[in-house]
């Protein structure tokens, strides 16, 4: 094997210096050759006749040159440097030619990696953390009704992390709204996102060591303790490794510092953290208290069906123990495919978009490929005819196309590089993880793969139609008749089509997105959108009590009134349209329905509202009225409730009989309502719900609510937004303001996985239109041009303009007709893969396939219009004259 291997070492280096070996063998025949004159010489010849002798007796020196350089050399690589030298030269001398098609393809392939690069990092990489394999997402849900899942209980939480063995570790994380402390350090106010969490959290997800000793089982009753990011030690702290066991004050509260997180380290569920709390799970007792996302890391050896057949067997005796409690069946998901579940079906049909968008440009440069090959055809017929092969022709034109590919997959890197920022910034609000993309291996294989793929479908075409090129028929015909061969204009006629109905499905897919977002746009949300600024401000507990908490935020509401521009104010533990928040079961204690619970089949939303909430949003009052300052915490218990809510716990009563009635939530005090207001929807997509308003003045008691401030204006929001920071500050310099944010971009938010889906499928189909029109402009063109003898005889014959004109668009509307009916069918294919994106459409709708059709079909005619009218401007003497 040693000298075999040494062989073709040595093979490999007479191959690498053949020009040098071959400079040898010549010298050393012209040796011969002399030696062998110089003796014919002596024996009597004169010069000429002894060189001749010579010559002869040596015999052919370039054949026995030709021999010896083949034995020298690895005839593949020889044949395929000289392709690729020769395809170099060709496209130098067609500079234009090369341009158009190097920026098509890097067009497709930069989209398609920019694409690929999303989908690497959010459905195909690994979590990062140790064995992310063993992570799994722990849900609570009522039997065989999946769309009842929720988070856990803190009973049913601490139930299950001791019981359950095929976890090694079980974490509870507090994700049921966001948290936040102010940390106040040199007279700077900052605000920190903060997450509450278990004792095994760290343990379980294992992404480093932790600095520090971390939480344990006896700070679950909230003990004051804090675990700062790596960020935040580093750049608030100078990275001072004795903050450790220190005393740090948030919100006013002195916490102890007790670990620093691994460097990069970020929560699957909500990624970014500035520092992580203990959670009071022992004080959180009550079992239909479902706000603890639960996250557990399988033993080894374990798998998720193993853990599920356990789970099985226990959630019997999890409904023995809560009774109570509806959701009493645990199951468990891969954390990581729960995590992309929402992320799935956009990014896999924008990947089967934008590899569409490349097969258009593949189209296109096959198209101008086998256009440009024709014109070579008395080329390939003389090569073919001094003896090169089928084979060696069509791999001269595949390996053109491999250039071309290669150029276009170098630009199409540089413009992926542009085109992940951008699907960044479309998709951070509803594409998780997109902090990950980057050009990993796997995307820059991915890049190759692709490139060589483009290479492959844009040049097997002309390869195929031109490898078996027959000389003597090809030289034998007049060169123009020749090159306007009828199956040549077949096939590129066919390859117009199929450009068409590839645009034309992407067309249809982007139409029906775009009416499906214009629907979700006209949803009724039941409040203004329009001209709000909302924010978040915190009062911190120890500085402020029950009461101060009250007349902060109706002191707020009331200076940020008086703003110049602002014309309401008030604030709400909940921003209408973005979710379910609080859904508490409600008892009716008066009225038809007495003593009966409105929970079936939706809990009721429970609001707390402060200021003048309803009238910054613009919720009508139906009946009663709002709050106002005689609902303080000395007055009886009172409630406004939504037009839903009221038909739903009175049903058949009118909305002024409803003031007066008595309702109570979650075993409070009875409230009486006074005041019925309009319905808000839960969500973007104007799903109904009903909703119970308590005032903040009577219920601030009740704990630190963290009010969403909403301020109605006149102006822009961001134009009041200084005096609103200005009037806070003057209240308390030390409170931070944050989440700002106009109304319209926080519902926007609620529909950014749409949106992000719409933009990008719109900007493919767009680019795929005009590749489109360019392949069928580019086709007539050259049919026109290959056909000018023949028009130049028919206008000498009488034909008129118009009758020119529309021979040309014929051929044009045979194309566009090919196109349109492919085009359909795909189209529905692809209408399978939007319906989890479409809102009260489908791709199927007649108004949105009429509508693209005669969008295809209008830009198609006006691509064929220039071909047509050239062609009717042909001057029959000069084309007839012309061979």
């Amino acid at each position: 094997m040693w000298e075999r291997l040494l062989s073709y070492v040595s093979w490999l280096r007479c191959a690498w210096a053949r020009r040098h070996l071959d400079e040898d063998v010549r010298y050393e025949l012209d040796a011969h050759i002399d030696l062998l004159t110089d003796r014919y010489l002596r024996s009597g010849l004169t010069p000429d006749e002894a060189y001749t002798a010579a010559r002869r007796q040596l015999g052919n020196t370039t054949l026995v040159r030709q021999e010896i350089y083949d034995m020298n050399s690895i005839a593949w690589v020889e044949g395929l440097t000289q392709d690729v030298r020769y395809a170099l030269r060709q496209l130098r001398r067609s500079p234009g030619f090369a341009a158009v098609v190097v920026a098509t393809l890097a067009l497709g392939i930069g989209g398609t990696t920019a694409v690929f690069s999303v989908v690497q990092a959010v459905l195909l990489a690994p979590l990062p953390y140790e064995e992310p394999g063993q992570l799994v997402r722990l849900y609570l849900q009522e039997p065989d009704d999946p769309s009842t899942r929720a988070s856990f209980s803190g009973p049913q939480l601490m139930a299950l992390r001791d019981e359950a063995a095929s976890f090694e570790d079980v974490a509870g994380l507090y994700t049921y709204s966001e948290t936040g402390l102010d940390l106040v350090e040199d007279g700077q106010a900052e605000r920190l996102r903060v997450l509450e969490v278990t004792s095994d959290y760290f343990r379980t997800l294992r992404s480093g060591p932790l600095r520090g000793p971390g939480f344990d089982r006896d700070d679950e009753v909230g003990t004051p303790r804090v675990v700062l990011s790596d960020g935040l030690w580093r750049t608030r702290f100078d990275g001072d490794p004795s903050i450790l066991g220190a005393t740090i004050h948030l919100s006013g509260e002195p916490y102890e510092v007790v670990g620093i997180a691994p460097q990069d380290f970020e929560d699957p569920l909500v990624g970014h953290v500035d520092a992580w709390l203990p959670y009071d799970l022992v004080g959180d007792t009550f079992d239909q208290n479902y706000s603890v996302t639960t996250i557990g890391r399988l033993r080894s050896g374990v798998n998720v069906e193993q853990a599920r057949a356990e789970l099985d067997a226990l959630n019997p005796s999890i409904a023995e123990r809560w009774p109570r409690a509806e959701r009493n069946t645990v199951v468990a998901l891969p954390l990581k495919e729960d995590l992309v579940a929402t992320s799935r079906a956009p990014l896999q049909l924008l990947l089967v978009a934008v590899g569409l968008v490349l097969l258009v440009a593949c189209v296109n440069v096959a198209n101008l490929v086998l256009v440009r090959a024709t014109g070579r055809l008395h080329e390939f017929a003389i090569r073919a005819a001094l003896g090169s092969g089928g084979v060696r022709i069509a791999r001269q034109l595949l390996v053109e196309s491999g250039i071309l590919a290669v150029l276009g997959g170098s630009l199409g890197l540089v413009l992926a590089g542009f085109g992940v920022n951008v699907l960044t910034v479309l998709g951070s609000d509803g594409i998780p993880r997109l902090d990950d993309v980057g050009f990993d291996p796997a995307v820059l294989g991915f890049a190759v793969a692709v490139t060589l793929a483009t290479a492959v479908v844009s040049g097997v075409a002309p390869a195929v139609r031109f490898g078996g090129i027959d000389p003597n028929r090809t030289l034998s015909q007049q060169s123009r008749s020749a090159t306007g061969a009828r199956g040549h204009g077949r096939l590129r006629s066919g390859l117009a089509a199929a450009q068409l109905a590839l645009a034309l499905t992407l067309l249809v897919g982007a139409g029906a997105l775009m009416a499906s977002f214009h629907r979700l746009q006209q949803v009724d949300l039941g409040f203004r959108v329009e001209r709000v600024l909302t924010f978040d401000v915190s009062v911190p507990t120890v500085r402020y009590d029950a009461e101060q908490r009250a007349a902060f935020q109706e002191e707020l509401a009331r200076r940020i009134e008086t703003i110049p521009g602002a014309t309401a104010a008030g604030g709400t533990s909940r921003l209408p349209a973005t979710g379910s928040y609080h859904p508490w079961g409600t008892q009716i204690e008066s009225g038809p329905l007495a003593g009966t619970c409105v929970c079936q089949p939706l809990k009721i939303q429970q609001r707390t509202v402060s200021g003048d909430f309803f009238a910054a949003l613009e919720i009508p009052l139906l009946a009663g009225r709002t709050f106002d300052a005689r609902d303080d915490a000395n007055a009886p218990s009172r409630a406004v409730v939504s037009a839903r809510f009221a038909r739903r716990a009175f049903p058949d009563m009118p909305f002024e009989d409803a003031i007066g009635q008595r309702i109570t939530s979650l075993g409070e005090f009875e409230r009486e309502i006074i005041g019925v207001v309009g319905d808000v929807t839960l969500d973007p997509y104007g799903t109904p719900t009903l909703i119970v308003y308590h005032a903040h003045r009577q219920f601030a008691s009740n704990r630190n609510w963290a009010l969403s401030q909403v301020v109605a204006t006149e102006l822009p929001p961001e134009r009041i937004l200084p005096a609103v920071l200005a009037e806070v500050a003057a209240l308390d310099p030390e409170l931070v303001v944050h989440r700002t944010a106009p109304m319209a971009e926080v519902v926007g938010r609620e529909i950014s996985r749409e949106r992000f889906a719409l933009v990008l499928m719109v900007a493919f189909a767009v680019v795929a239109l005009m590749l489109a029109a360019l392949g069928l402009y580019g086709v007539l063109a050259y049919a026109v041009r290959q056909r000018t003898r023949e028009i130049g005889i028919r206008i000498a014959l009488g034909a008129t303009a118009a009758h020119v004109r529309a021979l040309v668009l014929r051929q044009a509307a045979v194309v566009v007709g090919i196109g349109l009916v492919v085009g359909i069918a795909g189209a529905h294919a692809l209408g399978r893969a939007l319906a989890s994106l479409l809102f009260e459409t489908s791709a199927s709708d007649r108004r949105v396939l009429v509508a693209t059709a005669v969008l295809l079909t209008v830009v198609a005619l006006l691509a064929a219009c220039l071909p047509a009218w050239r062609a009717s401007r042909v001057e029959p003497r000069i084309a007839i004259q012309e061979e």
